[in-house]
């Protein structure tokens, strides 16, 4: 079979589907990183701007409004944490072609890119639900892949009807490998279908994760998302009281110095609460995957 029908917002392509042999091409999404480079460029260059228009007599309004976009900017990596964590796990979604193959013998190859081939008789493919992490991994061996993904942030709400992830779900709970093409535009049921189609494992089981992170958890996020951006404009406020504190140092490296200080508890807090509420559960489901990938003949057969 031959589709260019997308799939889902990753707009995966299904470019063959055949009993041995699946090729996807999945383009390349926004990098995960993004945003926690672009918070991190302007919380350091807001005290050289505040430093540089205290020096040149801009009005008081101008200089704490700068002091609460530095210090408000830094709200953002919080905001998206989980898709930055998601984009560093062992499941991080991958991009370019991607070959499955299964052989006469019934192991299985899938190469994603220019990557070397995992070759494997073990195989599998889960949907996960953790913390708002919605996402179809393939597993082939020692090798995953999410394939398709969506993600809930805060208290966004979610149409299970678009993109039929609810259907999907379904039918991978009941191992259906009968590759159907009545499916809707940007359905990620036809993707299931192609890849159990190759597989055949048999019903695959949902893995989720803890629906509540727990009141600890929940304390440090929200201290790192509101408390420290709330101190970091406190203290730019306060800089532009005592400017002359840095006259000596001038606006570039002074503010400089002042955007390291005043971001390390930033960089301790957001990094640790990441690793171990994100990262950390999202690579013990990882292996979670990998040890209920089979290895048993196929379904049927």
């Amino acid at each position: 079979m031959k589709s260019e029908r997308p799939v889902v917002f990753l707009r995966t392509k299904i470019l063959e589907a055949t009993p041995e042999n699946l090729v996807l091409k999945i383009p390349r999404g926004l990098p995960s990183w993004w945003m926690l480079v672009f918070s991190v460029a302007c919380a350091c260059a807001a005290p050289a701007v505040l430093l540089s228009m205290k020096a040149g007599d801009a009005p008081t309004g101008w200089v704490i409004g700068v002091a609460f976009v530095g210090g408000g900017i830094t709200m953002l990596p919080w905001a998206w944490m989980q898709g930055i964590a998601f984009g560093w796990c062992r499941l991080a979604p991958v991009h370019g072609r991607l070959a499955l193959r299964r052989s006469v013998q019934g192991d299985f190859s899938l190469q994603i890119a220019k990557e070397a081939e995992e070759q494997s008789a073990q195989r599998g493919l889960y949907y996960l639900d953790y913390l708002g992490i919605n996402t179809l991994v393939l597993v082939v061996g020692q090798r995953l892949a999410s394939v398709a993904y969506f993600l809930k942030t805060g208290a966004s709400g979610i149409d299970w009807s678009f993109g039929e992830w609810d259907k999907g779900r379904a039918e991978l709970g009941r191992g259906a490998h009968v590759l159907e093409n009545t499916w809707p535009p940007r359905s990620v049921v036809p993707l299931v279908h192609a890849i159990l189609q190759v597989l055949n494992p048999g019903p695959q089981p949902l893995i989720e994760g803890e629906a509540w992170p727990g009141c600890k958890t929940s304390l440090v996020f929200f201290f790192g998302m509101f408390a420290l951006p709330l101190s970091h404009v406190a203290a730019l406020c306060w800089l532009e009281g005592h400017a002359n504190l840095l006259d000596g140092l001038g606006p570039s490296p002074g503010g400089l110095l002042v955007a390291a200080v005043l971001l390390l508890p930033h960089a301790w807090f957001f990094y640790r609460h990441m690793k171990r509420v994100w990262i950390d559960p999202l690579n013990l489901k990882a292996e979670e995957m990998v040890a209920l990938s089979s290895d048993l003949p196929l379904q049927g057969e």
